[in-house]
């Protein structure tokens, strides 16, 4: 059976915790508590925990309203947490249209842009990367320890 909290690979470090979720507002539930149990697994305080919580949550929100799905293709949002040595790299990719104009409609392109509602994510997280690549969209943020 799946185990979104056991690391991708056997003995792989740093650990990686990894979620699917389908584009429904629904689906924040579970987030919250995969979150929780992640945080839990990888020692986060409780301030960070709940920096980490908002981002996420607002990061997902906004692909679930703005992302459109591709024709004959359902959409799913993966959510990966990874430790790096300079903090925790929140990543959220989905394979939908872009939810923002700025990226590139076809092709695929390492574009950088930024969806100006991410309050708060732009207050808890630093080196925010959008990108397009293989038909996915992905962002990243790092939120330092």
């Amino acid at each position: 059976m799946f185990d979104p909290f056991r690391p991708r690979a056997a003995g792989a470090t740093p650990q990686q915790f990894t979620l699917v979720l389908f584009p429904e507002l629904a689906e924040l539930v579970r987030l919250t508590a995969w979150v929780d149990e992640a945080g839990r697994k990888l020692g986060l305080s409780m301030q960070r925990l709940y920096a980490l919580q908002l981002c996420l949550e607002e990061l997902v929100a906004t692909v679930i309203v703005r992302a459109q799905p591709k024709p004959n293709l359902p959409m799913s949002i993966v959510v990966a947490l990874i430790p790096k040595a300079e903090g925790l790299e929140v990543r959220v990719e989905h394979n939908g249209e872009p939810c923002d104009s700025a990226l590139p409609q076809g092709g695929d392109d390492d574009s950088v842009v930024s969806l100006p509602e991410l309050h708060l994510t732009r207050r808890f997280g630093t080196n925010i990367a959008f990108h397009r690549d293989a038909g996915l969209t992905r962002v990243t943020v790092l939120l330092a320890d």
